[in-house]
């Protein structure tokens, strides 16, 4: 067999072992609704088959990932046509000079509605900038975040060809729900499904789509010292509700594995020793220890809505 066609042997070392394992875990799908551009479609069916070849040769992450901000690109300076928006600016020495990427995003959300989405192409600009303008060539495989960024650029593409209607629906839905949940928001809960109960100090982010209601929550930690200074922290905690409803200051739902689930404040005795430790530990370790605490759980809590995101969008299109 050709040499070209053999696995790369450093699969191995993340437990894949066979293509199909590989198809599973490693390849993310463009999945897009029927507003995205067909051409943008088209394009990422050649990420796809650029991410199949990982398998064989690790290093094409990069050729993948190049791709795929191309087509990111290609998209915001699409939406600033469709609005009418110049690509270019012309200096008072009547010089003309293309407009950066960070330039055309902003003059394409200036809206308010608009808000949560600029930030979410900003953050993929962020990826793009660090891609585009490297050092060295980055080989970073399997290992260099290439599944949950393109997951981002999928989510991304899809909501930058949504209608303005769309858009100012969901925000306005956004920002009634913000409201609904400030109980939620910095106190101490309980996060019960099937009757077992998670201690957390709070909701930090969450996304409503359509009737479903993905959350996460802060956890409470029984060995705080520990895992700050060990560097060895937990997850955040991830909530996926496909219905959901506020009865008498809780939020009660039933889990997308058909879970009964509820989220209440609470002040038990032996709830808030558990928390008042959480915090006194909190307090002890060093400021640089408690910063990348705090910065991992803000960093794991936006990208596992994002993986959240996504899974919900694959199984809406994937029919």
């Amino acid at each position: 067999m050709c040499e070209s066609y053999e696995p790369d042997v450093r699969w191995d070392m993340h437990g894949i072992t066979d293509r199909h394992g590989f198809e599973q875990l490693i390849i993310v799908k463009g999945y897009f609704h029927d507003q995205v551009p067909v051409e943008f479609v088209d394009a990422f069916k050649t990420v796809e088959y650029l991410q199949a070849h990982f398998y064989y040769w690790w290093p094409m992450y990069d050729e993948a990932m190049n791709k795929a901000l191309r087509i990111l690109e290609m998209s915001v300076k699409l939406k600033a046509k469709e609005l009418n928006i110049p690509l270019e600016f012309t200096t008072d020495k009547n010089k003309t000079f293309k407009k950066t990427i960070y330039a055309l995003i902003n003059e394409i959300f200036m809206e308010p509605y608009l808000v949560n989405l600029k930030e979410q192409i900003h953050r993929a600009r962020k990826i793009r900038n660090s891609q585009m303008h490297p050092e060295t060539n980055s080989f970073k495989g399997g290992i260099g975040g290439l599944g949950k960024n393109m997951e981002l650029f999928v989510l991304v593409i899809n909501e930058l060809f949504r209608e303005n209607e769309w858009l100012q629906d969901h925000f306005n839905q956004d920002v009634q729900f913000a409201k609904q949940i400030e109980l939620f928001r910095n106190n101490l809960l309980v996060f019960e499904k099937n009757g077992q109960g998670i201690l957390s100090s709070g909701i930090i982010a969450f996304r409503l789509l359509d009737e479903t209601l993905l959350l996460i929550l802060n956890p409470v930690l029984t060995n705080t010292i520990q895992a700050l200074s060990e560097h060895r922290y937990p997850n955040p905690i991830k909530v996926e509700l496909s219905t959901f409803a506020f009865q008498d200051e809780m939020l009660c739902g039933t889990s997308v594995e058909g879970h009964q689930t509820r989220i209440f404040t609470t002040a038990k005795p032996e709830n808030l020793r558990l928390f008042e430790n959480h915090q006194s530990g909190l307090e002890a370790v060093n400021e640089l220890d408690r910063c990348f605490y705090n910065h991992f759980m803000a960093d794991e809590a936006s990208w596992s809505l994002v993986k959240m995101e996504y899974n919900y969008l694959k199984k809406q299109l994937d029919l």
